[in-house]
């Protein structure tokens, strides 16, 4: 949990400042992990799977622990997945992968390949242009995938980048 934790600090630096640039300024974003075993000490946790040992015995595997933990966008504190619009969301999901991306480099002194599908879904056309200017300034390999006539005719104005055309 602690290491989790840790990595969420270093990711949270990259994903807010990325959601700031590309989507909006006037917002905050926070990702959190969300786990039954906060705050508690090893004798808690233990005494909690003894208290549940004979469920997951029947069950085959323990029901709740690491594997369980899940993370959680907070838009300006709330709960996205509550609180916020589709596109909102979709932001989120995007400024976490950019983060990812940048971390991944950070870490590794390279930069992966990565796939976007339909990106322009939910997002008006100020993102779209935000997004595709920080996509320019970026050295990593991206592919976009697109079923939108308006969002393809942006990307085609980057003149260096590869085009393919599925019909």
């Amino acid at each position: 949990i602690n290491m989790r934790k840790k990595f969420l600090l270093d990711l949270n630096d990259y994903c807010e400042g990325i959601f700031k640039k590309i989507f909006d300024e006037s917002h905050n974003l926070e990702l959190n992990l969300v786990t039954k075993f906060d705050l508690k000490g090893r004798s808690e946790i233990q005494e909690f799977y003894k208290q549940n040992l004979d469920k997951d015995l029947i069950i085959g595997h323990t029901s709740s622990g690491v594997h369980r933990d899940d993370y959680q966008f907070n838009f300006d504190g709330f709960n996205s997945y509550e609180y916020c619009s589709l596109g909102q969301q979709k932001m989120s999901f995007l400024s976490l992968l950019f983060a990812y991306i940048e971390l991944f480099r950070y870490k590794f002194k390279t930069y992966p390949i990565v796939l976007i599908d339909d990106v322009s879904g939910e997002l008006d056309q100020s993102r779209w242009n935000n997004l595709i200017t920080y996509l320019k300034s970026k050295s990593f390999q991206v592919l976009i995938t697109t079923a939108n006539e308006n969002f393809k005719t942006e990307l085609e104005k980057i003149d260096e980048a590869q085009k393919i055309f599925i019909n």
